[in-house]
């Protein structure tokens, strides 16, 4: 569950290159406030690598593709990695108006779709003392979540992306609550996405946009 290299995150100061960030820096948290980066995961996906394993393509989330100039710019993140959503429709569905959803299974909106070359990608991932909600060219996206028990009760694909990216998380690691609850189900996240579409709102509403009709 990881940034392109070329993903803005926002900290105290503005927002900054992920691939300049180091251990020790803060980034913002939507609950927390700043909190210190811990820890820094990359690595380098080369061509050959992403024709074996075709499932570590980056999935592209145009910008806007979420709401109003959410994200402000094209974001790149590997399948697996969660977007957080929010709007009364989402809460309606699921019981919470705030919920995450693995980028890949957002591939049946407008906007969103996994990259279909095969060129070489720096994946990178930055790990929080908890998980928490970062912000990543203006859109909120989890930090990372990799304790060996949450790596064990992730679905086998989710569990072998990170591996595959960082085997030497699969024996250690902190372990935390989620900061939200994730759907995972694709058509719960297809119907998420027709009712949005029905109605004209976007996937992530903010403070002050008119609720949507019922559908």
């Amino acid at each position: 569950m990881c940034f392109r290299d070329d993903t803005q995150i926002q900290t105290p100061g503005g927002q900054r290159l992920i691939a300049d960030l180091h251990v020790g820096d803060e980034v913002v948290t939507a609950q927390d406030g700043p909190q210190k980066i811990v820890w820094i995961g990359k690595s380098a996906v080369s061509t050959a690598q992403l024709v074996a394993t075709p499932h570590l393509r980056p999935v592209r989330i145009r910008a806007g593709a979420l709401g109003d100039g959410i994200p402000q710019s094209d974001l790149y993140v590997s399948p697996q990695h969660r977007i957080l959503l929010s709007s009364p429709i989402a809460e309606r569905m699921f019981g919470q108006k705030e919920t995450f959803v693995p980028a890949i299974k957002l591939v049946c909106a407008d906007g969103i779709e996994q990259v279909s070359s095969f060129a070489p990608v720096t994946y990178l991932h930055i790990l929080l003392d908890k998980h928490q909600v970062v912000f990543a060219n203006g859109a909120s996206a989890e930090s990372l979540y990799a304790g060996p028990q949450a790596l064990k009760a992730l679905s086998d694909e989710a569990r072998s992306e990170i591996l595959d990216l960082f085997p030497e998380l699969d024996e250690s690691g902190p372990e935390w609550p989620i900061a939200h609850p994730t759907i995972q189900k694709q058509a719960l996240i297809s119907k998420l996405w027709e009712r949005h579409s029905k109605n004209g709102k976007p996937l992530v509403m903010v403070e002050g946009q008119a609720a949507p009709k019922q559908a």
